[in-house]
């Protein structure tokens, strides 16, 4: 099988709530935070026309290459840790808010890939996290955009 790197992001959204505790109650720091109807910024902090139309908290978890560990391993060990959260990610789901990890998936020599089992994706289903993948054919993870 081709090698290839992987990143991982957790990204959480809800209409109405304010966000901004979410990495103090899961212990991971935001790579970034907004409010619903805050003027939007680019990440740099530059203005742009309009006001947030959700509240959205998001941040890398981990990257990754697949001769040091497998990105189905990755999710693994992952879900592991998010699971320690499940009642506040269900009842965050319940609310109206959703929560994906979105990956980014690299393939530098063209294409690869791996297996999500099922008993890892009912883990997944269990505690309302839904997955999105990127698939970046041809590309590296260094030539990744800088900002999801």
């Amino acid at each position: 099988m081709t090698e290839y790197s992987y990143a991982i992001t957790l990204r959480i959204r809800h209409a109405s709530r304010d966000l901004s505790e979410i990495g103090s109650t899961l212990d991971i720091a935001p790579t970034r935070v907004w409010r619903v109807g805050e003027k939007r910024t680019t990440p740099t902090g530059r203005p742009l026309k309009g006001t947030n139309r959700e509240s959205y908290w998001y941040s890398e978890l981990l990257r990754g290459e697949s001769s040091v560990r497998p990105i189905s391993d990755a999710f693994d060990e992952m879900i592991e840790k998010l699971e320690l959260h499940a009642a506040f990610f269900q009842e965050l789901s319940s609310d109206g808010g959703g929560v994906e990890l979105f990956v980014g998936w690299f393939f530098p020599d063209g294409s690869s890939g791996d297996v999500f089992g099922h008993s890892l994706l009912a883990r997944l289903s269990v505690l309302k996290i839904d997955l999105c993948f990127d698939i970046y054919p041809d590309m590296q993870y260094s030539d990744a955009p800088t900002a999801w």
